[in-house]
């Protein structure tokens, strides 16, 4: 198995660019850790839906990867690097999956070792898609977040004239259809379409509280 060898990792449910690294994020300064060559088909599929590693991956990655702390080391149950030559991102598997980038030029030189390494098999289990969008930013990711909690509030709350202005506030149009009108919110809150006013909405009703 090989090795990379003291790198920065910022492992959050979402795979956040260097740019989007935020001062009170846990970073991990890893010691070592592995790393796995992938095709780029496999890794996009992880990337970008939950899944279930191989009990027989687990089983080969485990403590593998120690992390200084504190001018200690401590080993890390499951992470690892997965790179198909292109790029490369770092996992954590705890109760849930947990993504990290890398540092651009820390990105490069574990590049060159990927280039001298054969693809290994990865097996895993693919449950369902994930609904963060990692092509967004950061910020867009936490908006969305937010709007969606918003529009749950509402939906248990069972709270039909405020879904009715929020649709209207979102598209102009009044809508009688409940079901179509959840449905259309949550779509369009996913696609960005309309997340800032969703936000705007949010902001307006705690001015209104206040």
């Amino acid at each position: 198995m090989s090795y990379i060898y003291d790198i920065l990792l910022n492992f959050n449910d979402c795979l956040y660019d260097f740019y989007d690294w935020n001062k009170n994020d846990n970073i991990s300064h890893i010691k070592k850790i592995p790393i796995l060559k992938i095709s780029t088909k496999k890794l996009k599929e992880i990337i970008t839906n939950n899944i279930v590693f191989d009990n027989e991956l687990l089983e080969k990655i485990k403590d593998k990867t120690e992390e200084y702390t504190n001018h200690k080391s401590k080993k890390i149950e499951y992470a690892f690097l997965l790179s198909d030559g292109i790029s490369v991102i770092g996992l954590k598997i705890t109760k849930d999956n947990l993504y990290s980038k890398l540092l651009v030029d820390e990105e490069v030189d574990v590049l060159d070792v990927v280039l001298r390494l054969k693809e290994s098999v990865v097996n895993y289990k693919i449950l369902s898609k994930k609904e963060n969008d990692f092509y967004k930013t950061r910020k867009e990711n936490e908006l969305e977040k937010k709007a969606l909690k918003e529009l749950n509030s509402i939906i248990k709350k069972n709270n039909v004239l405020e879904l009715q202005y929020l649709y209207y506030d979102c598209f102009n149009e009044k809508n009688d259809n409940i079901d179509k009108i959840k449905e259309t919110l949550y779509n369009k809150i996913l696609s960005g379409d309309i997340t800032k006013k969703v936000n705007e909405f949010i902001n307006l009703k705690k001015c209104i509280k206040h």
